[in-house]
């Protein structure tokens, strides 16, 4: 019986630190309507689909922000995954976009003046869109999120150099969002996930065990 303990004791480690080498792709969306123009022509209220993919345990924290003040107030080590990412963005009659830049996603767990945020940019300055609920004071960008409605969103300001769906390069500026909708598709698994994983491992030994007998 002990030995059979220290099995399963060694499949649940063994099976959890296999999980945590592995790359488990994930893919962040926001969507919601966006305001802006493109190439000078002004769009007003268009929904809007942004995604970027990452690999969750590539997400690091940061400890030089505590220094680089992005928003006017000290941010502590918020985690962080990129800045060597994919994103692309479709905007209902505007068009499908590629980035020109490197892109990044931030979450900011404790800022002194809003709640949790989540960020999207481009080289660590130039901000796309990021949203801040209450949520992000704990997600830490590795694991799945079904649905997160009504998030409060403020968008970069700054011109962003983008390449349209067919290869052209424009220049996107950005200035209003709706509240925002926040999904993660992908990532690692829970912890509970990883838990059945290996009791699925555990019972398939067991039987095993059981016809050689």
């Amino acid at each position: 019986m002990t030995k059979l303990i220290s099995l399963l004791i060694g499949l649940l480690l063994l099976t959890a630190g296999a999980a945590m080498a592995e790359p488990w792709p994930i893919t962040y969306r926001l969507s919601g309507q966006l305001s802006g123009d493109y190439n000078g022509v002004a769009f007003l209220g268009s929904d809007f689909n942004l995604q970027v993919t990452a690999n969750a345990t590539d997400v690091t924290a940061v400890s030089w922000f505590d220094t680089h003040d992005i928003y006017g107030v000290g941010n502590n080590s918020p985690l962080f995954s990129g800045p060597d990412l994919t994103g692309t963005m479709f905007i209902e009659g505007v068009g499908q976009f590629t980035f020109q830049n490197r892109i990044y996603v931030m979450d900011s767990q404790v800022n002194s003046a809003f709640p949790g945020e989540f960020e999207i940019g481009t080289d660590l300055e130039s901000t796309i869109i990021r949203g801040a609920d209450s949520f992000f004071e704990s997600y830490h960008l590795m694991t799945p999120h079904t649905s997160l409605r009504g998030v409060q969103s403020q968008v970069g300001y700054s011109s962003l150099a983008v390449f349209e769906e067919g290869g052209a390069p424009g220049t996107l500026t950005l200035t209003n969002a709706s509240p925002l909708d926040f999904q993660a598709a992908g990532g690692v698994p829970e912890p509970s996930t990883i838990v059945l994983l290996t009791a699925g491992v555990a019972g398939l030994l067991t039987m095993r065990r059981k016809q050689k007998r």
